[in-house]
Order: structure tokens, then C-alpha cells, then sequence
């Protein structure tokens, strides 16, 4: 047999394996595929219990997501009034806004060059004189394996989420290893300000994987690093429109 072309390779990584478990999607790839994203149950979220994590697409609620990540994108998410509605406007590069955002707030959130720091053209993502956060904030998307059941999700985390995010990624990074070498669990711990009751992320236990499980999640990081999230929030509004509207799925 012939050398196999480096677009073969790449195929075959993004195929979903055919394993006892899913035999029958043989034909099926990671672009058929809607990957679930995990909220952050608020004291003043309209749905679910806080202090727990909520899957978007099930509604099902855990208090602890054992996972390993896969990826970590910077973006932007605008709030309006309320942070409690949906956002007015996001950008899943962080520099424009994503293109399922029907009237974006601004062309452009702002600018990034040569690894600068990101500096704001969009008025909303300007810091307040008072070192207030921007209505146009920052968020980190985690592309994560659930450790429990092998399932792909995303958390989106920003805010006084992003610190010990950042730190658990830097933790990682300073030891020059790839993302998916190391686990983690992730618990929400209750804390308040002169605004009120509200949850944080937790990191614990962030210990690397033993070496014949890094092979797996390797390949697991080529099959979905490539998945764009706005594939997800927009599945996010159609369920959210389908319920609505009171129409059959």
C-alpha cells in the first residue's frame, strides 16, 4: 500500500471511533455531532438549583464535573441590563463578533496583535473608571471529557470565574504540558460580596494522567479541538425558540 496523505490521517482522527458502545455510527463525524455546554446555577438563575452545574441541552445537574480539558479559546460575551438573560451580543475569537449574533453591538470587539493585550474598539468593552468590568467582558471556553463517562462538553466561564481558571491553566502551561495530561475536578464554592450570594469554580485536584491515558485523550483532543462553539450556542437558541413556539422536536 501506498504512503497515506496527511488529509487521510486527518479523517480517520475526526471519524467517531467505532467502538462495542456505538457501533451504528460508523458514517457519523464530530460535524454531526452537538457537543452539550455546562451553566453555572446561580442564586439568581431562573432555572435549577444553585450551586450546581446544568447541561443546556438535558437539564440534567451535577454538583462536581470530573474532567480533563481539551482546549481552552478566549472570547467576549456582552451583557445587557440583566446578566440574567441572555447576552446581547458574543464573540468566540474575542475580536469580532460571531456570526449567529443576529445585531451585533459593535463591527469589531477590538484588537490583538503580535501577542499585545486585547485592546477594546467596541465602547461596551471599555473598563469603567472605577476599574468597573465592561459590559463587553472577557470569558474563557472550556473544551472538556468528562472523566466519569467520556462525553465532550463546554463550560463558558467569565467574570470572577476567570482567576482560578486562569491559574489552573497556568499551572499546566509553566510545566510545558499539553492541556489533556492533566485532570481535574471542578466544584463550585459559595461566596458573597456587597452584590450577594453567588458560586466560583474550584479546581481541585489537578493531578497529570497516567501515561496510558494521555494516548486517548491525544486523540480525543484531535476529533473535537477543531469544533466550533458557536455550532452550540446556536443549538442553545433553537431548543430555547422550538420551546417557545410550543413546536414538536
Amino acid at each position: 500500500m501506498g504512503k497515506k496523505s496527511g488529509a487521510a490521517v486527518k479523517k480517520k482522527e475526526n471519524n467517531l471511533p467505532a467502538t462495542p458502545e456505538m457501533l451504528g455510527l460508523e458514517t457519523f463525524d464530530t460535524g454531526d455531532l452537538i457537543i452539550p455546554r455546562f451553566k453555572i446555577v446561580q442564586p439568581t438563575s431562573k432555572e435549577g438549583n444553585p450551586g450546581n452545574f446544568r447541561n443546556n441541552l438535558t437539564n440534567e445537574e451535577v454538583d462536581r464535573l470530573n474532567i480533563v480539558v481539551l482546549s481552552a479559546s478566549k472570547g467576549r460575551v456582552c451583557w445587557g441590563d440583566n446578566i440574567d438573560e441572555d447576552p446581547i451580543c458574543r464573540s468566540s475569537d474575542g475580536l469580532k463578533p460571531s456570526e449567529n449574533v443576529e445585531n451585533p453591538v459593535n463591527a469589531i470587539c477590538g484588537n490583538k496583535e503580535n501577542g499585545m493585550r486585547f485592546e477594546p474598539v467596541c465602547p461596551n468593552a471599555v473598563w469603567g473608571e472605577k476599574n468597573e468590568r465592561p459590559l463587553c467582558d472577557e470569558v474563557i471556553n472550556l473544551l472538556c471529557i468528562s472523566r466519569d463517562d467520556g462525553v465532550p462538553f463546554f463550560i463558558s466561564l467569565h467574570g470572577m470565574q476567570l482567576k482560578p481558571t486562569k491559574s489552573m491553566l497556568s499551572a499546566i502551561a509553566l510545566r510545558r504540558k499539553s492541556l489533556y495530561e492533566y485532570g481535574a475536578s471542578l466544584k463550585l464554592k459559595e461566596t458573597s460580596n456587597h452584590k450577594g450570594k453567588y458560586f466560583v469554580v474550584q479546581f481541585e485536584d489537578l493531578t497529570e494522567n497516567p501515561e496510558t491515558e494521555k494516548e486517548n485523550y491525544r486523540s480525543l483532543f484531535f476529533q473535537f479541538a477543531g469544533y466550533p462553539i458557536d455550532r452550540t450556542f446556536e443549538e442553545e437558541k433553537r431548543i430555547k425558540d422550538a420551546e417557545q413556539d410550543d413546536i414538536p422536536i
